[in-house]
């Protein structure tokens, strides 16, 4: 009688246990989406084919822009949108790809190429 009340209590302990774990997991969602944007301004006296720096010569004139909005869902992989403009904010290309890196080193790796160029 002594084991059988042992194991019931043994068996309760385990499924309490269990049970909470399993509301823990629901109160944090898996499927967060983080978004981001960097923007880059280019100065130049006409658009060039570019896609590093779509401006020519040297000027205080805006010539275009360059977007970056990255947009993530799990730490794993990063969707980049990359959006080229004129001084109108006529988009000019539009660029859609998936990178798998999370976020921060996207982030990390877009700045380190606009301070490149």
């Amino acid at each position: 009688m002594k084991r059988i009340l042992f194991f019931l209590f043994v068996s309760l302990l385990v499924s309490g246990t269990m049970y909470s774990q399993s509301l823990e997991n629901e109160a944090t969602p898996s499927n967060s989406t983080t978004t981001e944007q960097l923007v880059s301004t280019f100065y130049g006296s006409k658009l060039s084919s570019n896609s590093h720096n779509p401006c020519k010569g040297a000027t205080i004139r805006v010539c275009g822009t360059i977007e970056w909005k990255l947009i993530t869902e799990n730490s794993a992989q990063t969707r980049v949108v990359k959006q080229i403009k004129d001084a109108d904010g006529t988009v000019l290309s539009v660029s859609d790809f998936f990178v798998a890196k999370p976020l921060k080193a996207v982030k990390g790796d877009i700045i380190k190429f606009r301070n490149k160029y």
